[in-house]
C-alpha cells in the first residue's frame, strides 16, 4: 500500500512539473490567476485577488506589456467560459480560473512573456 501510495505521489509531483516553468513565468502565472478571480461579480473575492495582482506585479520582473498580454488572454477565456453549477445556476468562479491555470495554451501564453522580462 505505502508503494503504491509513493508512486502516485511521485508520478503525481513529476507530472506538476512539467511545464517547467521559471520563478518569474511562475509570477505572472499567479498574477493572471488573481487577475482571473477579479473578473467576477463578488466583491470579497476581487478584493483579495486584487491585493494578490498587486503582490505579483511587485515581485515579478516583467514589463508592462506582458500583463498586458496575459490580461487580454485571460478577457478572451472568461468571456467564453458558460461554466456554471448546475444547483444554483451561479457561474463557477473558481473552476473557471483552476481550468484556465492549468491550461496548455495558457502555460505556452505565460512561457511567451519571457521577451518582456527585465534583464
Amino acid at each position: 500500500m505505502i508503494c503504491i501510495l509513493s508512486f502516485i505521489f511521485l508520478t503525481t509531483a513529476c507530472h506538476a512539473k512539467s511545464y517547467n516553468l521559471t520563478q518569474e513565468q511562475m509570477q505572472i502565472k499567479n498574477f493572471g490567476f488573481s487577475y482571473c478571480l477579479t473578473k467576477f461579480n463578488s466583491k470579497p473575492l476581487s478584493d483579495e485577488a486584487s491585493k494578490a495582482m498587486g503582490g505579483y506585479f511587485q515581485k515579478g520582473n516583467h514589463d508592462e506589456n506582458a500583463y498586458k498580454n496575459i490580461k487580454e488572454f485571460i478577457n478572451n477565456y472568461v468571456v467564453n467560459d458558460n461554466n456554471v453549477y448546475k444547483d444554483t445556476n451561479d457561474k463557477s468562479i473558481l473552476m473557471t480560473c483552476l481550468d484556465l491555470y492549468n491550461l496548455k495554451e495558457y502555460n505556452d501564453i505565460v512561457k511567451k512573456q519571457d521577451k518582456f522580462i527585465f534583464r
